[in-house]
C-alpha cells in the first residue's frame, strides 16, 4: 500500500455567496443590554462592525464557501523506494494562482492520487479540515473525482497524524524531528497573492517534505489500521 500525504492551504473566494454570509454576520451584531443611549448604541455599533468584518475575512480563507484551494503540496511514496528522501517519495507542488485555476488543481490532485495508486491518505489535521475542504471545492466546481477521498468521520484509507501526536503543531514536530518547517505564517499568504509572490509561497510550502519525514518515523512506531 502507497502512501500520499496531502496538505492543502487555502485563500479567500469573494463571491456572492460571500458577501450574503458576511451581512448576516453583520446583520446580528447587538449592543449590550446595558447601552440605552441611541449616541452609545451607535458608536457601539461603528467600532463592532469592522471588527466583526475583518475577522470574517481572516477566516474566510477556513470555509470551502468563502474560501478556494490556491496550493496542493503532495508527496506520493515510490513504488520502489531508495536511500533519500528524493528516492522514497515524489514530491507536487500545485498552484491556482486565479479562481479560474482552481478547477484544474483538484483535477490535477486527483490524477495523481488516481494514476500512483495511493491505498492511503496521510494528512495533518486532515479529518478536520484539508479532506472537507477538498471535497467542498469540488463540489463547488463540478470536478468529478476518479480517487474516492475519505469520508469526513473515520476511514482506514485515511491517517491523520494528529491521532498518533500529543498535542503540538505541525511547525513544532518538524522542528523536533529535523525537518523543514514554514517559512513564514498564513497570514503572509495573503500579501504574497496580492504582490504575486509564487516563489515565496512555493518556499512557504517545503514543509511537506519536512511532513514525510515525521510521516516515516510515526509509522514506525504506531500502527494504523
Amino acid at each position: 500500500m502507497r502512501d500520499a500525504i496531502i496538505d492543502f492551504e487555502t485563500y479567500r473566494w469573494e463571491t456572492d455567496v460571500f458577501d450574503e454570509m458576511l451581512a448576516k454576520k453583520l446583520e446580528k451584531i447587538k449592543a449590550p443590554g446595558n447601552y440605552t443611549k441611541p449616541d452609545s448604541i451607535k458608536k457601539f455599533l461603528e467600532a463592532e462592525r469592522p471588527r466583526v468584518e475583518a475577522t470574517f475575512r481572516d477566516k474566510a480563507a477556513l470555509n470551502p464557501l468563502t474560501g478556494r484551494l490556491l496550493v496542493a503540496s503532495i508527496a506520493v511514496e515510490k513504488a520502489d523506494p531508495g536511500e533519500t528522501l528524493d528516492d522514497r517519495w515524489e514530491f507536487y507542488f500545485l498552484l491556482a494562482k486565479t479562481d479560474e485555476e482552481e478547477a484544474g488543481l483538484i483535477e490535477k490532485v486527483d490524477s495523481i492520487l488516481a494514476e500512483s495508486r495511493t491505498g492511503r491518505i496521510v494528512t495533518f489535521y486532515g479529518r478536520d479540515f484539508d479532506i472537507p475542504f477538498y471535497i467542498g471545492r469540488a463540489i463547488i466546481n463540478n470536478v468529478g473525482l476518479k480517487f474516492s477521498m475519505p469520508s469526513y468521520k473515520f476511514d482506514k484509507m485515511h491517517a491523520d497524524m494528529q491521532d498518533a501526536l500529543p498535542k503540538g503543531k505541525l511547525d513544532f514536530w518538524l522542528s523536533a524531528t529535523g525537518g523543514d518547517r514554514k517559512e513564514g505564517s498564513g497570514a503572509d499568504i495573503d500579501i504574497w497573492v496580492k504582490e504575486e509572490n509564487w516563489d515565496a509561497i512555493e518556499r512557504y510550502c517545503q514543509d511537506i517534505r519536512g511532513t514525510a519525514v515525521l510521516w516515516e518515523r510515526i509509522r514506525r512506531v504506531v500502527r494504523f489500521k
